[in-house]
């Protein structure tokens, strides 16, 4: 609301004030919401191997390096089992004060006290079932003698230090004063 800058020689971008950012498909939605937006893009050909292919958001043979979001930062993405608004699938929502997403490493970073909601409500699949009564038993879908867990449901994460999520790794680290809260 309050400005925006674009630099297309150094494939940078600025928005600040109240910016909101929402994308959608056919069975999934994104937002982004903060007070202090910024994207740089690169020349695909300077990308990792795919990630042009995937991420040419321009059209015009760019893709998203990097973005940085600062105040009351809101990142929240959903998918439905069939349609927008329909089944809710699974649902994730990341919460602080700085957020930034690297799309090369993959690597996302909240800094300062923030939250993370997972919401999993998928159904498991008689095929998965088969494929791993193991996971099965410990999903509460078969009876067992062990402890059953599960996935489903919601997990509320809750921190004063950062978080540090690398989803190429598949490993995520949070600091200071951490809380989980599982429905």
């Amino acid at each position: 609301k309050e400005a925006m800058n674009f630099d297309n020689r150094f494939g940078l971008a600025q928005f600040v004030g109240d910016v909101a950012s929402q994308t959608q498909s056919d069975r999934e939605a994104a937002r982004l919401a903060a007070q202090d937006l910024r994207i740089e893009f690169v020349e695909s050909s300077a990308a990792v191997p795919g990630a042009a292919a995937r991420d040419d958001v321009l059209g015009q043979g760019r893709t998203v390096r990097l973005v940085t979001a600062r105040e009351k930062v809101v990142f929240s993405t959903t998918k439905w089992a069939d349609k927008l608004d329909g089944e809710l699938e699974t649902r994730l929502r990341v919460s602080g004060p700085f957020v930034s997403f690297d799309n090369f490493s993959e690597q996302i970073q909240v800094v300062g006290p923030g939250k993370m909601l997972i919401e999993d409500y998928r159904v498991r699949s008689e095929k998965q079932k088969r494929d791993n009564p193991q996971a099965a038993a410990l999903f509460g879908t078969e009876k067992s003698g062990r402890v059953r867990l599960t996935g489903r449901g919601a997990t509320l994460l809750r921190w004063t230090g950062q978080l540090s999520l690398d989803a190429y790794h598949n490993d995520m680290r949070i600091e200071t004063d951490v809380q989980m809260i599982h429905r």
